[in-house]
């Protein structure tokens, strides 16, 4: 097991901490961009479809950079 000096490890579940925020950020992004796309098709709905690809076209690439890392 490997041992951290105190204060790594609380900068460590600081840093958890906010990708845990930053992912539920994320996917509520996403989420609600999907929505619009499937209510509204008008100009908004065209906006949210652009960033939800957006969105996915990334997950998918940094799915592919984690591939490539391990």
């Amino acid at each position: 097991m490997i041992k951290y000096p105190t204060g790594d490890r609380q900068k460590l579940k600081q840093i958890q901490k906010l990708l845990e925020r930053a992912d539920c950020l994320y996917n509520d992004l996403r989420d609600e961009t999907k929505q619009i796309c499937c209510d509204y098709h008008n100009e908004a709905g065209t906006i949210a479809h652009c960033l939800y690809y957006g969105i996915t076209a990334c997950e998918e690439l940094l799915d592919k950079k984690a591939r490539l890392e391990e």
